[in-house]
């Protein structure tokens, strides 16, 4: 149904405006050639017109599916040209059967209609040319969207796939750490492995749960982060320290979910892990030339720890970062006077790219 004419509001008004003024011009020309009473040429005028309308809309199903929307088809738009031709000639001699059935006694008339067919056929050619072009345009702006519309489709399914992939490349990086340190634990602290077990199904359930291209707030992201560091408090006990300094206002702030897991595994795999002394880890928060700034610091022991460069989870959350916002270099991260810092800047108020 959404492909009929008469279902778009806008198109159908245009279409009866234009047939407005078109009636009142044929009634001034045949009113100025023929003398006749008023009554007459405006019956003239409304028959020829309603019937040139009803005709011609035939002419937006030619246009449709002759393919004459393409730029290299001069054939088919060669062809609903000449299909309007032939309308345009149903009408001619349609309307003057008709007008001829309604003036019969009318011998004036009917020899003033004879007279008028080149005027008329003309008058109605030029319609027919108006109309054709409009009904042309008008698919063709139809096609134009159609085919944007579907590129847009495609574009966000590729990049949810894309999203999607990059998720299920974090999940079982993610995994794969953790089921090592509870095969470790086995045997040399079992409780602590199973009190690991059952923190790490709890944050799973959340992770695996979550869609790749979900924006949460930043107070959700943190109570996750804190779920992921009570698993961790397992493993290392009192060589993890965590702080967090976040604004209130900055609580509410929408974030690609999962994003901050990453910072937190990297900071713990490089820092804590490596370290015979206690680690701080620092979360805070601050807002810059309208983003809001997630600035995560760890310390490390260069003894044990050099800095290499990104691995799977920074890697990660640039590509989401990319793909999310359309920009991946959202992260800047550095090392120096024996603490790593990581800043992930996230837009204010931002909204997912097209």
């Amino acid at each position: 149904m959404r492909n009929f004419l008469l279902a778009d509001r806008r198109i159908i008004s245009f279409y009866l405006v234009l047939f407005g003024l078109f009636t009142i011009l044929h009634f001034l020309v045949m009113y100025i050639q023929g003398g006749f009473e008023t009554v007459i040429i405006l019956v003239d005028a409304l028959v020829s017109q309603v019937l040139l309308f009803m005709i011609l809309l035939s002419l937006w199903y030619v246009i449709r599916f002759s393919g004459a929307h393409s730029a290299t088809s001069l054939r088919q738009f060669s062809g609903s040209f000449f299909a309007l031709l032939f309308l345009v000639l149903i009408w001619v001699f349609a309307s003057r059967k008709l007008l001829d059935s309604l003036f019969a006694v009318n011998e004036a008339y009917k020899a003033f209609l004879g007279d008028t067919m080149i005027i008329r056929a003309v008058f109605g050619l030029g319609m027919g040319i108006i109309v054709h072009f409009f009904f042309y345009n008008y698919h063709l702006i139809r096609v134009t969207r159609e085919v944007v519309k579907r590129e847009h489709q495609l574009k966000n399914l590729v990049q949810q796939t894309e999203l999607q992939a990059l998720k299920n490349q974090l999940n079982p990086h993610f995994i794969y750490n953790s089921l090592n340190t509870i095969s470790s634990l086995t045997t040399i602290a079992p409780e602590k492995a199973r009190e690991m077990i059952i923190r790490l199904s709890d944050f799973l359930r959340y992770a695996l749960k979550q869609d790749a291209m979900q924006l949460t707030t930043l107070k959700n992201e943190i109570a996750s982060i804190k779920l992921y560091l009570e698993i961790e408090a397992v493993r290392f006990g009192e060589k993890l320290y965590p702080e967090f300094n976040i604004q209130n206002e900055d609580l509410a702030q929408e974030l690609p979910v999962m994003i901050l897991q990453p910072l937190f595994e990297n900071a713990i795999k490089h820092g804590v892990q490596e370290s015979e002394q206690p680690v701080n880890i620092f979360f805070k928060t601050f807002r810059k030339d309208k983003n809001l700034v997630l600035s995560l610091t760890n310390t490390f022991d260069p003894r044990y720890t050099r800095f290499k460069g990104e691995g799977i989870g920074l890697e990660n959350i640039r590509n989401r970062l990319r793909l999310i916002y359309g920009n991946g270099n959202l992260l800047q991260i550095r090392a120096e006077d024996k603490v790593f810092i990581a800043n992930l800047t996230i837009p204010l108020k931002a909204e997912k790219k097209d």
